[in-house]
């Protein structure tokens, strides 16, 4: 058997000591939660990857299907009157080289048309789910009077489906409207839709120019069992406070799953020149940490003033995220990618 040597130590003088330990703020960098994480670097590309037909190409939503790509985009109709957005298809092998889908139409990979709905004439900022054995195609739709978006309202979201990718039928009501005292009384836009718990989870931007505060933009979100009827959430996904670098609060957004299990948030500062940034939590709902500086900057020169409206697709072990660049008479699709896990 074998000798147990007593401590030198009384029992009250080792206890002093393991609190002492144990107080010390190295312990505490080394073991606890509330350690800041540390942010993988982003990479953008140089130049567009998709400059399409005309001067507007933007709002990126892209599904990855076995090895392919789907990028629903906004688009341009300059032969209605007055001119203006529309919601348009491309395809990709590796997500930079793009090609519109082949429609009958003068604008190329269009979609949707001025006439598929009785209260819009003009789409843009939309969400493609694969959803039920088909494609759920959403859009922000309005009556477009020459002002675009915020200045043509009501504004409100859409829903068209597909069982091809290709041949939409728009339905004719919207699926989610205003809501006259909500955060998005005076508009809403940007969709993004994922699978959580039993349900669907939609993230969208409310705006309220009036009667809201210095903040006009908010991330809001509604949840549903069909992908149709929607209920909203009162209280907004995160607060501008939490933002360092979007005092104005954010808008555009794009939420997934990784497979981490975690909930990465991807959004758009209403500060300009935009920037895009991105943020962790255990649920859709947060608590959020935000990685303190922005990912993707406007430093191109082709979003020099802002970089806007992220798309993301997330895949062997890296981060896919398309967004959109604009000038001041031109928006075109770019991408940046970092690697995966993008937090330690």
């Amino acid at each position: 058997m074998s000798t147990i040597i007593p401590s030198p130590l009384s029992m009250p003088t080792r206890i002093k000591i393991l609190l002492l330990f144990l107080l010390t703020p190295a312990f505490f960098a080394c073991s606890s939660d509330e350690t800041p994480l540390s942010w993988s670097t982003w990479v953008a590309n140089d130049s567009p990857v998709f400059q399409g037909q005309f001067p507007l190409v933007g709002d990126p939503s892209v599904i990855n299907e076995n090895g392919s790509y789907r990028m629903f985009y906004t688009g341009f109709d300059p032969n209605r009157t007055p001119q203006g957005p529309e919601i348009c298809q491309a395809t990709s092998t590796d997500g930079l080289n793009w090609t519109n889908v082949d429609v009958n139409d003068p604008v190329e990979g269009r979609m949707l048309y001025a006439n598929s709905t009785a209260w819009s004439n003009a789409h843009e900022t939309c969400f493609a789910l694969k959803f039920n054995n088909g494609y759920f195609l959403y859009f922000v739709g309005y009556q477009d009077t020459g002002g675009g978006v915020f200045k043509s309202g009501p504004v409100s979201l859409g829903l068209a489906t597909s069982a091809d990718a290709k041949n939409f039928e728009a339905q004719p009501n919207p699926v989610v409207i205003s809501s006259p005292q909500g955060f998005d009384r005076d508009a809403l836009d940007s969709p993004s839709i994922i699978h959580y718990q039993d349900s669907l989870f939609m993230l969208y931007t409310g705006y309220c120019f009036t009667s809201c505060g210095p903040v006009a933009a908010r991330l809001l979100a509604a949840t549903s069992a069909d992908g149709v009827t929607w209920f909203k959430k009162s209280t907004p996904v995160i607060d501008a406070s939490e933002i360092a670098w979007a005092p104005k609060g954010v808008a555009e957004a794009e939420i997934v799953e990784g497979p981490d299990h975690f909930y990465y948030l991807f959004m758009t500062s209403v500060d300009e020149p935009h920037v895009i940034g991105v943020a962790k939590g255990k649920t859709p709902f947060g608590p959020w940490e935000v990685n303190p500086t922005p990912i993707v900057k406007a430093d191109k020169s082709f979003s020099s003033r802002g970089a806007v409206a992220p798309g993301v697709v997330i895949e062997n072990n890296r981060v896919r995220l398309w967004y959109h660049g604009f000038t001041s008479d031109k928006i075109q699709i770019g991408y940046a990618e970092s690697a995966w896990p993008i937090t330690n």
